[in-house]
């Protein structure tokens, strides 16, 4: 596998990335962990649109489906120490590239979030927060939790939604970060990973019916996914450790528990950017760290063991997405520390 580097544009502290469908196209949104832009950028991957300037703090955008480019965004999460003031926001636009926004819920602490589906068609309002309470830098005193609400039908006019209009799904989830979504036989599913373990929810069947959260390792996570890599049929729990830690983990279900099978003896500090999928038909997962060699590498399963293979260096990715562009595969990378928007075209 051939990997070629582009660099698509610059962004100071660039953080969040997300596909999207807007006029028929496919286009991709960038947006900027501190008071800074967020970019739209065409299937061509012209620069087309700043949708919003001068206020970041974006750690999840989420696409609204079958809608023209509407998404849903944090805004204010600045930090673990900055982030009180977290709130989503409601983008729209008039189909020529100019946008407009409206806050639609206000959750101090709101680090990622998703609209999830159950099976009768309820879309929820996933919350994860990454703690409740902040006095001074560096406090861990009051876990996070998750919250759930019903999405508005209509959200340009919709009441603004706060803590009290959620229900708490589950609380004392000391430094709450990760969020992966997955597809498991056509239900959307949400990977949480928090210091007391990673967990899968499932949105409740119907509405009234309770959220199904399963845990499936009691280690802490950072972040997480699930994805077969060794091809036995089932999914292996990769897993970044701990808190903005220095750990890649490969979990394997045996006797129907996740156990650990192999942990790289080498630290990778401030692991965080994380994707899981097929780059040339071969299950993979794209992995970044921000601190020290600041590598991107790809996890695979090769020669009866998991080994990676590095694609760049010295570049600090905060989030890893993925596209395809005239028959090529395409990772696109946020590299933070070096305010890089970085192609990697798969050949």
């Amino acid at each position: 596998m051939k990997i070629t580097k582009k660099v698509l544009d610059e962004l100071t502290k660039c953080y969040c990335i997300a596909n999207i469908m807007y006029n028929n196209e496919h286009h991709i949104i960038v947006a900027a962990e501190k008071d800074d832009q967020c970019y739209i950028y065409n299937h061509n991957l012209e620069r087309k649109a700043t949708i919003w300037d001068g206020i970041g703090g974006t750690m999840s955008i989420v696409p609204l489906e079958g809608t023209n480019g509407e998404f849903l965004a944090t805004q204010q999460f600045y930090s673990p120490n900055d982030s009180k003031n977290a709130k989503i926001v409601y983008v729209t636009s008039d189909g020529k590239y100019n946008f407009k926004t409206r806050v639609i819920a206000i959750v101090p602490f709101a680090h990622r979030f998703d609209v999830l589906k159950g099976e009768d068609g309820t879309k929820y309002l996933l919350i994860c927060a990454l703690k409740t309470n902040h006095e001074y830098k560096d406090d861990w005193r009051s876990p996070g939790k998750t919250y759930f609400t019903v999405l508005p039908d209509d959200l340009e006019h919709c009441d603004v939604i706060t803590e009290k209009d959620c229900t708490v799904i589950q609380e004392n989830m000391l430094k709450n970060h990760g969020y992966y979504r997955i597809v498991e036989d056509g239900q959307e599913k949400g990977i949480v990973s928090c210091d007391s373990g990673v967990y899968l929810y499932t949105p409740p069947k119907k509405l009234g019916d309770k959220w199904n959260v399963e845990q499936l390792i009691s280690d802490p996570g950072s972040d997480a996914t699930l994805i077969d890599l060794d091809n036995d049929g089932n999914k292996e729990l990769v897993v970044l450790s701990p808190f903005h830690g220095h750990k890649l983990r490969v979990y394997k279900l045996i006797d129907k528990k996740y156990k650990l099978v192999k942990e790289f003896p080498e630290d990778m500090m401030f692991l965080h950017a994380i994707w899981a999928g097929e780059l040339n038909g071969e299950k993979v997962v794209v992995i970044g760290h921000r601190r020290e060699e600041m590598r991107t590498i790809i996890l695979r399963y090769r020669n009866n063991d998991y080994e990676y293979d590095i694609i760049d260096e010295n570049v600090g990715a905060a989030n890893v997405n993925y596209f395809e562009k005239d028959g090529k595969q395409y990772l696109i990378a946020a590299n933070r520390e070096t305010n890089e928007i970085a192609l990697y075209i798969v050949e």
